[in-house]
């Protein structure tokens, strides 16, 4: 259901962009939010071996392992996106640079940024439902993914209906 969400927020914006705006700040947007999303696949990494472990201590009532590991899992993955989120802001725009060129480097720092530091909720978002796995919260997982969802796509037609700037959809 997380996975479900996330993609259909990831490609929503992309596609409003390109609808409201054009296909060439789709192609601004876009590689500056995959880089930064990176630190989000520590997290996707960490989804897919946390639910079988915190499983089994949940099923031998082992509860404060199972939330010590939790923590563990959310305080690194936190350290690393906070220190992400800084390498954005110092070095964001020579890092696009880098991976397309400067003019799109010029247009797409500010997502870069912004995108790099919401990693942050994105990956613990995902490492904490994973106790809401375990606890067998799927229905509290789906209604608050759904109301994310709709959030979501409101603000990016609102905003993008009245600024026209990628920046906005980050």
């Amino acid at each position: 259901l997380n996975n479900l969400n996330e993609t259909f927020i990831n490609i929503g914006d992309r596609y409003l962009i390109g609808f409201m705006i054009s296909a060439t700040a789709v192609g601004i947007y876009t590689p500056a939010y995959a880089l930064a999303c990176l630190p989000v696949i520590i997290a996707r990494t960490l989804s897919g071996v946390l639910p079988p472990l915190l499983s089994k201590l949940q099923d031998n009532k082992n509860f404060q392992l199972r939330d010590r590991i939790l923590t563990i899992c959310g305080k690194y993955y936190l350290y690393i996106s906070l220190i992400y989120s800084g390498v954005a802001i110092l070095l964001g725009k020579d890092i696009l640079s880098f991976y397309i060129n400067n003019e799109f480097a010029i247009s797409s720092v500010g997502v870069f940024i912004v995108v790099s530091f919401s990693a942050l909720f994105a990956g613990l978002n995902l490492l904490l439902s994973n106790i809401f796995i375990v606890l067998l919260k799927t229905k509290f997982m789906l209604q608050t993914n759904i109301i994310s969802f709709f959030v979501n796509l409101t603000l990016n037609l609102i905003l993008l209906y009245i600024t026209r700037d990628i920046f906005m959809a980050a």
